[in-house]
């Protein structure tokens, strides 16, 4: 009896010091530094962290992925900090695997099992607090370790306050410089949708969207790395019975011979990507790609987001998109009854890119509607109708005149 007693009093005492498989939480909340006598890795981490949006409005939470891109991971701890470096008064909510730690201000492993990607939400405080730092460490092994090796910022959604003629504005009021002004201030004409767009578009990554006031319906930003290509689809979608939206990449400005990434979102909260390959103006032909890696998706309020990578070269269906190709969107509704994907025609949901575009490319571009297009084309065909009937009067007055 006395040596189970003393068993039990060791397997206690492991508990207290050492958290499984992973971080030493009571010394690790300021410093981030497991407690397992070893240094952690100088080289490039393997783990990387994605955020769902780019800006965080107080109250409302944002998805937060933590994935490899090689060894899967054993121990984890990410932090949510404050611009002076202080921990922030938001939390994350607990999923399978993983529990609170550091008073709620850091989330951690429950079990040292071995780890690929995990998905969780964090949760602003209720009022605003400035630019939000993500750290986080990532344990392989107990003596290989990464601390501090990704740091991704949060800024806080700009606000738009409505000032009367007779207001004064006071130094705590933010104003959108984003919109353009005609000279007169419409108040009644809110955000084109409730999406913000990424805050890196038109710096480190190229972006096609459909924004106007301040919101978007939709938009896909990208970047190269590693020799992939990282696309973030996000999209309001509609269809409670399964939705889906869709990039395309095009070598004209008709959907058709176009290489087609994308990803489901079905009635039971399931989501699916996609790749497939349209030929003249028939429905997408859908295929296994195993090239194409889906790292993390959600699907809040009515907004669907994806992360996407494949390879930059060209691979069996897919282009090679350090060319540029015509950029094409769409979004609508689609089914996924035994394990088989069927999306519908997309009807007016549908933009395309006036330019083309390689993965490479920072631009920030607006994408136009179908419309859009082909009242560019017909202006396109008036302007050289009318520079091809010049051309031949100059001809036909030249003719005469030389003649007579």
């Amino acid at each position: 009896m006395l040596l189970i007693t003393f068993y039990l009093f060791l397997m206690c005492m492991s508990i207290v010091i050492c958290y499984p498989d992973g971080l030493n939480v009571d010394t690790a909340c300021n410093t981030m530094v497991p407690n397992h006598g070893t240094s952690a890795q100088s080289s490039q981490s393997p783990y990387k962290i994605q955020l769902a949006s780019s800006s965080y409005t107080p109250g409302v939470p944002v998805s937060v992925t933590i994935y490899s891109t090689s060894a899967q991971f054993k121990g984890f701890m990410i932090q949510a900090r404050k611009a002076d470096g202080t921990q922030s008064d938001g939390y994350f909510t607990v999923i399978t695997g993983t529990i609170q730690a550091c008073s709620n201000k850091a989330l951690v492993q429950s079990n040292s099992n071995a780890k690929a990607s995990l998905t969780f939400n964090w949760n602003p405080p209720s009022t605003a607090v400035g630019d939000i730092t993500f750290k986080a460490t990532f344990v392989q092994s107990k003596t290989v370790f990464w601390t501090n090796t990704e740091i991704v910022v949060l800024k806080p959604v700009a606000v738009i306050t409505t000032i009367s003629t007779a207001s004064t504005i006071s130094s705590s009021t933010t104003i959108s410089t984003t919109t353009k002004s005609s000279g007169t201030h419409n108040t009644t004409q809110g955000p084109l949708g409730p999406i913000t767009l990424d805050a890196e578009c038109g710096k480190t990554r190229g972006c096609f969207s459909l924004c106007a006031h301040g919101g978007c319906k939709f938009f896909v930003s990208w970047y190269e790395e590693n020799l992939r290509a990282h696309y973030i689809l996000k999209s309001v979608v509609s269809y409670s019975s399964g939705s889906f939206m869709a990039l395309g990449l095009s070598s004209d400005k008709r959907m058709g011979e176009d290489a087609i990434i994308g990803c489901y979102h079905g009635s039971s909260g399931s989501n699916i990507k996609f790749s497939a390959t349209s030929t003249d103006r028939v429905m997408p032909n859908i295929f296994v790609d195993t090239d194409l890696v889906m790292t993390s998706s959600s699907y809040t309020g009515g907004v669907l987001t994806c992360f996407l990578n494949r390879p930059v070269s060209a691979t069996l269906k897919l282009y090679d998109v350090s060319k540029q190709w015509t950029l094409f969107f769409a979004t609508g509704s689609a089914s996924y009854t035994s394990n088989v994907l069927q999306l519908k025609y997309h009807g007016t949901s549908r933009y395309m890119s006036e330019s083309s575009y390689s993965i490479t490319s920072t631009a920030n571009v607006q994408a136009m509607t179908a419309e859009e297009e082909k009242s560019l084309s017909h202006g396109r065909q008036n302007k050289y109708s009318i520079l091809t009937n010049f051309i031949i009067v100059i001809l036909v007055v030249k003719y005469f005149t030389f003649n007579n």
